[in-house]
């Protein structure tokens, strides 16, 4: 199985999953009897979410990750005010057999054109990749982001969520002056 090793973030939360390594993706798949149809995405927009830990990941735009407490779906809605510390994204289920099952899927964030650039790295990212271990049949795996102070990147911000090389799902988001 290959997976797409090039990863990056500056502060995008990964709710609720366990977290892979971003440079060591999962080290085996599913078992063969297990099957994911598709994704279906439950809720979207903007979240309430309290940060309980920061954990230092040097694979990461930021520098770190955080760790979540329970979530809170505030708004829904696509448009997203640029806004320090505003929490945005998706509610989502993995479809497939057996119930119950861990599957390890990737999730895409693809910037505006240009991408997004962090000023204390000096390096601008197109896209940043995170890889997750979710159940199928779980209706309690989220994907959001927290706004830094930095990196508000006005215009489309789309997530996705990939099987392999497969894209089961996909939600955009567009970032507006607030």
């Amino acid at each position: 199985m290959t997976w797409l090793a090039r990863t990056s973030l500056w502060s995008l939360l990964v709710l609720t999953a366990v977290r892979f390594s971003p440079a060591q993706p999962p080290a085996s798949a599913p078992p063969e009897a297990c099957r994911i149809d598709r994704v279906e995405i439950l809720e979207k927009g903007i979240y309430r979410v309290p940060i309980l830990k920061r954990v230092a990941d040097p694979n990461v735009v930021s520098g770190q990750h955080m760790v979540y407490g329970k979530r809170e779906h505030v708004q829904d809605t696509t448009t997203i005010p640029a806004t320090t510390g505003i929490q945005f994204g998706f509610r989502y289920v993995v479809v497939g057999e057996p119930q119950g099952t861990k599957v390890p899927v990737r999730v895409i964030a693809v910037y505006p054109p240009g991408g997004r650039y962090n000023p204390n790295t000096g390096k601008t990212f197109a896209q940043d990749v995170f890889y997750l271990s979710q159940t199928i049949g779980s209706t309690t795996s989220h994907f959001c982001f927290t706004l830094a102070s930095w990196g508000h990147v006005l215009g489309p911000w789309t997530l996705q969520v990939w099987d392999q090389d497969r894209k089961l799902a996909e939600q955009t988001f567009t970032l507006v002056e607030p």
